[in-house]
């Protein structure tokens, strides 16, 4: 059952990370008997899956209750608006090096900008477990971070730069 509440857990993590700004993700359930029901992804607090059953927690305090025994499927639907993408201001472009880590994790700048950096590194369950902020780097600059006291797993590391955001994934090793 740990295994299976994981892989939900990287499944809504991987979802929520390729969210298109003219596209509302949505969490869609599908029942026997032909039931289906759906919650968009910003109005889920959280998910739990306990004693047989999946609650899907909403930011609105509607909370909706399944038996997993009932459940035929869970995927991830994208509603599209109709809202075209924002033009990016300031695209900025890192790279992560080595993959998997296992002690130090590399982060360089692959092209130009000149506001200092937020380094954050999430885990699979949304908390920030590393907060960094840099000053201005270059592209010759490489950054790095101690990763031997995070637990092996999958990690988001999200950069900030001015206007620019970058979220990029990556698996925390315990083999050397």
């Amino acid at each position: 059952m740990n295994y299976r509440k994981q892989r939900v857990s990287l499944l809504f993590i991987l979802a929520f990370g390729l969210t298109a700004v003219n596209a509302q993700n949505s969490l869609v359930v599908n029942e026997k008997g032909g039931i289906k029901t759906s919650a968009l992804i910003e109005k889920i607090s959280k998910l739990t899956f306990l004693n047989g059953s999946m609650t899907v927690f909403k930011t609105d305090g509607n909370n909706q209750q399944y038996a997993i025994s009932n459940v035929l499927s869970m995927n991830f639907a994208v509603l599209h608006t109709g809202i075209l993408p924002a033009k990016k201001i300031n695209d900025i472009k890192y790279t992560l090096f080595p993959v998997p880590v296992t002690d130090l994790l590399h982060i360089r700048k692959e092209t130009s900008g000149s506001n200092s950096v937020l380094i954050n590194i999430i885990d699979i369950c949304g908390e920030v477990v590393y907060k960094q902020t840099n000053s201005p780097i270059d592209e010759s600059t490489t950054i790095q971070i101690n990763t031997s006291q995070l637990p092996p797993g999958l990690y988001l590391c999200r950069l900030k730069n001015g206007n620019s955001i970058e979220t990029i994934k990556f698996v925390k090793s315990s083999q050397k």
